[in-house]
């Protein structure tokens, strides 16, 4: 994180059994919360079972190594405010103010 041109900072938050990190953002962008999950298959249960202060304008960053998860929670996420997807997203997201209308170059490429 502290090579992206858009972060002041990034620091780990408190919860319990969970990695949760805090990013303050430069430019007068609003600070992300975001969730790290190694969950190697990341489902609906997942998504519902986040920790309590991940919400709108927020991340959850599926960070596991092959990890899958289930594509239609993109679009849920996205109509709760929050942004989901693997590191190269959470970068691109991070330079815009709401991180959860960011699609990476794959998801753009889905789009007809």
């Amino acid at each position: 994180m502290d090579g992206h041109d858009r972060v002041e900072q990034c620091r780990q938050v408190k919860a319990e059994g969970e990695y949760v990190f805090e990013i303050e953002r430069k430019d007068n962008l609003p600070r992300v919360t975001v969730h790290l999950s190694d969950a190697y298959d990341y489902g609906h249960w997942e998504y519902a079972s986040r920790p309590k202060l991940i919400g709108r304008g927020d991340f959850i960053l599926i960070a596991g190594f092959n990890t899958r998860f289930d594509s239609s929670l993109v679009e849920i996420a996205r109509e709760d405010g929050i942004g989901i997807g693997g590191i190269a997203k959470l970068m691109g997201a991070l330079n815009w103010e709401k991180v959860w209308l960011y699609r990476s170059p794959e998801e753009r490429g889905k789009i007809h």
